[in-house]
């Protein structure tokens, strides 16, 4: 488990790598943008605004930085040729 301030950094720098802004980012995951931009906030120096870095979102970023499917997933169905 990482410290609120490396899921901060972790989330900006992802975010910035898929080149999305804080509202794109809340969009494709369905939260708010000023959700994004409060787990970005370094907690130490913005103590009552910065938010954790949740679990499911850091995975959403992991899997969105990798191609392919996400580990786990099931495998698409196959189409029968007409």
């Amino acid at each position: 488990m990482s410290t609120p301030n490396e899921g901060a950094k972790y989330c900006k720098e992802a975010r910035e790598a898929l080149g999305l802004t804080h509202k794109e980012l809340g969009d494709l995951i369905g939260v708010a943008d000023q959700t994004v931009w409060r787990w970005e906030r370094d907690p130490v120096q913005y103590p009552n605004s910065a938010r954790p870095l949740p679990d499911f979102a850091r995975k959403l970023l992991g899997w969105m930085l990798k191609p392919g499917r996400p580990k786990g997933w099931p495998k698409p169905p196959t189409r029968k040729a007409n």
